[in-house]
C-alpha cells in the first residue's frame, strides 16, 4: 500500500482502525521526551540514608503513546561493588511487546572507569533517558549530587514538542547542591593544610605568606572556574600518573599460553624503558624457557634476580608474580631460593625452594641407624692387596661422633684383633701380634747330600735341610717334595721329619725306583707354640744324590690354612 488517510467514519465495518494508527498521527507533530509543568516532570531524588531512589510525579510522550506517573515512584538501585565502580541509568522505556510504558533502572557494567549503559532503540524497544546515578565502590546510600539529570538532553531524552518552555530550577539546584559541596571541601581542605603546614613544616615567613596568597586566589572570585581548571589540571596529572609504569606498578592477568604470556595494562604502556614494572597473575605453569609480550610491544624474555632464563615450573598458574624490565629482560623479583637439588637429595620432610619450584626431601633419615655418630655398615667387599668396599645403608645420616668428634663407620668384624694379625703387620689400624714363622728364608731350598765326595764323610749321618719355629698349638700338616740322583733301584735317599730333635716320621723314601723323579709326602704333626720342627736327609751311597724342592706347612683341617710354602 503506498497511500493511507485517517480518520473517517465508519460504514458497516470498513474503516476500523488501530491504537498504532493512532499513535503514529500524533507522532507526526508531537516530539518524544517529557511534559513540562506536569507534577515535578519525572525528577529523579535521592535521600542519602539507602540505596533508593524516587522518580518524581510527571508524564512522557514516547513515539505517540502517553505515560504518566501520578505520586512518587520508588526504585531501588543494586548495592556497590566492594572494587570496581559503575554508573547506572533511570529510564523511561517503551515495550511494544507488552504493550506498556514503565519507569526502569538499567545497571551499568562494572570498571575502575565506568560508562552508563546506551539506550535501547529498536523495533522492540524504545527508551528515553531521565538520569544517571554514579554508584562508587563500596557505597551504601545514593546521594543526590551522584544523579545526573538527562532530562534537557535533547539526544536522551528532551521535552516534549514545543508547547511550553521547560522549568530548568530543579536541575539549577541539583547543581547548586554539588557545587556548594564541593566550595565547602575545598575551603575544609585548604585550612587542613594550612594548619599542618604552621604545625610540622619550618617555613620562613616570605615562603608561607606566598604559599598561603596562592590558596586564598583559588577561593575568591571566580571560584567555580578556578576549581574546573584545578580539576582538569589534577585529572591530567592523574592520567600521566597511571601510565606512568616506573613509578608505580601495574596489574593484569595473563592470556596466550605456557611460555609465552601476554599483559595487556589498562592504561596501555606505551613503550619499554627501564624500572617498568608490573604484578603478573600467571595463567599456566612454564615449561621452559617463557617470554612476556606487553599491551603488544613485542616478546620479552623472563629472567630470574641471577640473570638466568627461567626455567620449567618456575611460573605457576594462578600465582602473581612481580616483574621490572631492566632495560633487556623483565626480571623476576623475589622469587625465593633457586638450585638444581631434587627430592632425593634433600633429608626426608625437609623443605627447599630451587629452580624447579619448592620441593620436599625424600632422601632416608638414617638418625636410627646411627649411634652416637656412628653409622653401621651393611657389608664389606674386599679386593685382595688393595682393601675393601664399606657398604652403608642409603640415604645414611653421618653426624660426628662425640668422643672422637667425626663422622664414622662401623664394620662388625670380630677376628679383627691384634692375636690375628701377624706380627709387624697392621690392618684397619690394629697391629698385629701372631708371631711368624723363623729360620726360613727365601735362599736356595735344595741341597746336594754328596756334593763333596770324602771318604771320611759318614753316609749313614743325617743332616738338617731346613729348621723352623712354630708359634702355633695343635695339629700342622706338613708336606714335603724330594728329588734322587745316581739311583737306578731302591731308596737311594731318604728325609725324616723331625720335632725339637725327636723323630716323628720313619724313612720318608726320596725316589720311587725311577732316577730324578720327584716324591711327596705328608705327615701330620701335633705341636705346642715355640716347637722347633727340622727336616733332615741322608744319602745311603756316596755316589747317589738327592735334593729337597718342596715345603708347605699347614693348619691340618679339610680345608687347610696355609701358613707358609717353599718351592
Amino acid at each position: 500500500m503506498t497511500e493511507r488517510s485517517s480518520f473517517f467514519n465508519d460504514v458497516n465495518g470498513d474503516r476500523l482502525y488501530k491504537a498504532e494508527d493512532w499513535a503514529n498521527y500524533f507522532n507526526k507533530f508531537i516530539t518524544n521526551g517529557v511534559f513540562p509543568n506536569i507534577g515535578s516532570n519525572l525528577q529523579v531524588f535521592a535521600d542519602g540514608t539507602n540505596m533508593n531512589i524516587r522518580l518524581s510525579a510527571g508524564a512522557a510522550w514516547i513515539k505517540g503513546y502517553m505515560y504518566e506517573n501520578t505520586d512518587n515512584l520508588i526504585l531501588p538501585v543494586t548495592v556497590a561493588d566492594g572494587v570496581l565502580n559503575r554508573i547506572d541509568r533511570v529510564v523511561i522505556q517503551l515495550s511494544y511487546a507488552e504493550r506498556k510504558i514503565s519507569a526502569k533502572v538499567k545497571q551499568g557494567a562494572f570498571a575502575s572507569s565506568p560508562v552508563a549503559p546506551t539506550l535501547q532503540r529498536d523495533a522492540d524497544i524504545y527508551e528515553l533517558g531521565i538520569a544517571d546515578i554514579t554508584v562508587s565502590k563500596g557505597i551504601t546510600s545514593v546521594k543526590q549530587s551522584t544523579v545526573t539529570d538527562l532530562r534537557l538532553n535533547t539526544s536522551l531524552c528532551g521535552i516534549v514538542g514545543s508547547l511550553a518552555q521547560p522549568d530548568t530550577t530543579a536541575i539549577f539546584n541539583q547543581y547548586q547542591d554539588w557545587f556548594n559541596l564541593t566550595s565547602t571541601m575545598h575551603e575544609e581542605e585548604a585550612q587542613i593544610w594550612l594548619t599542618v603546614f604552621k604545625n610540622n613544616l619550618t617555613l620562613d615567613e616570605q615562603e608561607f605568606d606566598t604559599w598561603f596568597e596562592s590558596i586564598k586566589g583559588k577561593l575568591n572570585g571566580d571560584t567555580a572556574a578556578k576549581l574546573a581548571s584545578d580539576l582538569a589540571s589534577i585529572t591530567q596529572s592523574f592520567s600521566i600518573h597511571q601510565a606512568d609504569y616506573v613509578s608505580h606498578t601495574g596489574y593484569t592477568t595473563a592470556t596466550g599460553t605456557a611460555n609465552t604470556y601476554i599483559a595487556t595494562l589498562t592504561p596501555a604502556l606505551s613503550t619499554y624503558k627501564e624500572g617498568v614494572s608490573l604484578r603478573l597473575k600467571v595463567n599456566a605453569d612454564n615449561t621452559g624457557t617463557s617470554t612476556v609480550n606487553v599491551n603488544g610491544l613485542g616478546p620479552k624474555t623472563i629472567k630470574n634476580s641471577k640473570g638466568s632464563p627461567v626455567v620449567a615450573g618456575n611460573l605457576k598458574a594462578g600465582v602473581i608474580y612481580t616483574l621490572v624490565y631492566d632495560g633487556e629482560n623483565f626480571i623476576l623479583q623475589g622469587e625465593g631460593g633457586s638450585g638444581d637439588a631434587i627430592a632425593s637429595d634433600l633429608l626426608s620432610g625437609k623443605k627447599a625452594s630451587t629452580d624447579a619450584g619448592e620441593i620436599v626431601g625424600t632422601l632416608v633419615n638414617r638418625t636410627g641407624d646411627v649411634l652416637d655418630g656412628v653409622t653401621r655398615s651393611i657389608g664389606t667387599t674386599s679386593v685382595a692387596g688393595s682393601g675393601s668396599y664399606i657398604g652403608i645403608p642409603e640415604g645414611a645420616y653421618i653426624k660426628k661422633q662425640a668422643t672422637r668428634n667425626r663422622p664414622e663407620i662401623f664394620i662388625a668384624e670380630p677376628s679383627l684383633s691384634a692375636s690375628n694379625i701377624v706380627l709387624g703387620k697392621t690392618i684397619l689400624g690394629v697391629a698385629g701380634n701372631l708371631r711368624a714363622l723363623t729360620n726360613v728364608t727365601s735362599g736356595d731350598k735344595s741341597i746336594l747330600l754328596s756334593s763333596v765326595k770324602q771318604s771320611s764323610i759318614n753316609n749313614t749321618t743325617l743332616v738338617t735341610l731346613k729348621q723352623f719355629t712354630l708359634y702355633v698349638t695343635g695339629t700342622v700338616r706338613i708336606k714335603i717334595g724330594m728329588v734322587t740322583g745316581g739311583v737306578v733301584m731302591g731308596s737311594g735317599f731318604v728325609s725324616y721329619i723331625y720335632k725339637n730333635s725327636v723323630a716323628q716320621t720313619g724313612e720318608l723314601s726320596g725316589n720311587n725306583g725311577s732316577d730324578r723323579i720327584e716324591v711327596y709326602h705328608t705327615v701330620d704333626v701335633p705341636v705346642n707354640s715355640g716347637d722347633t720342627i727340622q727336616i733332615r736327609g741322608w744319602a745311603k751311597k756316596a755316589e747317589w744324590w738327592g735334593k729337597l724342592i718342596f715345603l708347605q706347612v699347614s693348619i691340618a683341617e679339610d680345608n687347610p690354612h696355609v701358613l707358609f710354602s717353599l718351592d
